[in-house]
């Protein structure tokens, strides 16, 4: 199922299992301070969005630019296909 959130658009799907990632997805984790930890929670409730909905707004809005080359979609189709299995 695809979402539109303000042009930003968020596939939400599964495949296999129903609590697996797809195969296409890839962890980051990061640490925040407890304060901007909470000006992030607040933000996302003030605009009815999840914490990870809003992280992927900023980060694609900051990355709009940046194109991928043959090169990078062929790592990642290697990545998903030792990883992803």
């Amino acid at each position: 199922m695809r979402k539109t959130l303000d042009g930003v658009e968020v596939h939400l799907y599964t495949a296999g299992m129903p609590n697996q990632r797809a195969r296409d997805k890839k962890r980051l984790n990061l640490w925040l301070n407890r304060e901007l930890y909470r000006k992030v929670e607040l933000y996302a409730k003030l605009h009815d969005m999840t914490m990870t909905e809003v992280v992927m707004r900023h980060i694609k809005d900051i990355t709009a630019d940046i194109e991928l080359t043959a090169d990078d979609y062929k790592q990642i189709y290697e990545e998903m296909q030792r990883y992803g299995k």
